[in-house]
């Protein structure tokens, strides 16, 4: 089926976002041209257009999310929170944005939230797709465009303009511009932060930690961490010649990531000591 032009256009604050769930099984639903503005504070999984997509193929085109996303659990994304009972599926999202504040207050590492997707498994792709809120999670994986989840993810023309950021009390977490997946011509200029003390369980990266099949991404957010290495894309990328950093990295070892660099603001590509 075909949801085409529908929107949530409240200014209240609500439990659920356009749509709970696509239909379970082997079906194709599109969803277009469709918006929520509402404010959702939830205590379950949560997506502002969908919460949780059951069929087998889902497509979004033109798809925003403007409303604010709180919520005390796992699994939480601007357009969608999750794949129902943890299925494969297939998924696309073309020039979809998120522009509300996502915020999680569980403390844990399974908790995904991001500004497009939280958590999906199978073949999924994003493309031309942009978050501006704030992306604020109090452990976990954190992301400007796609958290985490297994299969073949392609994320490709995507910017993030929006804060990543993790709470003091994290123990575990995993702060991430665009994505922990590969990207391909992506751009960050969101600051990113890591507040908690969980050095052996914390990274955080401007684009992605996996750049070994992406090329062509681009960093101008600073970063910022006193507890654990900061790294503006992965340092061993094999394509990691085309990507560009002129953003400042400031953590307890940092990594450019990039043979492109502005060297008035980041002084050496190699590993840098302590507080680099």
């Amino acid at each position: 089926g075909t949801v085409d032009n529908c929107h949530a256009d409240g200014s209240t604050t609500i439990k659920g976002g356009l749509i709970y769930e696509t239909a379970v099984g082997n079906y194709t639903c599109n969803i277009i041209n469709s918006t929520n503005k509402n404010n959702l504070n939830v205590t379950t999984r949560m997506g502002g257009i969908v919460r949780e997509l059951g069929s087998s193929q889902n497509n979004f085109t033109n798809c925003q999310n403007f409303g604010n996303i709180t919520s005390n659990t796992v699994f939480v994304g601007g357009i969608v929170g999750h794949n129902k009972d943890n299925s494969t599926l297939s998924a696309t999202f073309y020039n979809c944005g998120n522009r509300g504040d996502i915020i999680t207050t569980t403390n844990s590492y399974n908790t995904l939230c991001a500004g497009i997707a939280g958590r999906l498994n199978g073949t999924i792709s994003y493309q031309y797709c942009y978050n501006t809120g704030t992306i604020k999670g109090a452990g976990g994986h954190i992301a400007g465009i796609f958290s985490s989840g297994s299969g073949t993810i392609t994320i490709d023309h995507c910017y993030n303009l929006g804060n990543i950021e993790s709470g003091a009390g994290a123990t575990k977490v995993d702060l991430c511009g665009i994505s922990r997946h590969n990207v391909t011509s992506c751009f960050n200029a969101g600051t990113i932060i890591q507040r908690s003390d969980c050095y052996s369980d914390a990274a955080i990266y401007a684009v992605t930690p996996y750049a070994s099949n992406g090329a062509g991404c681009f960093n101008a957010g600073d970063m910022y961490s006193n507890f654990t290495n900061a790294n503006a894309f992965v340092d061993n990328g094999t394509n990691k010649t085309s990507h560009y950093n002129i953003a400042r990295i400031h953590g307890l070892t940092s990594v450019v990531g990039g043979a492109y660099y502005d060297p008035k603001r980041v002084h050496s590509y190699t590993r840098a000591g302590s507080n680099g």
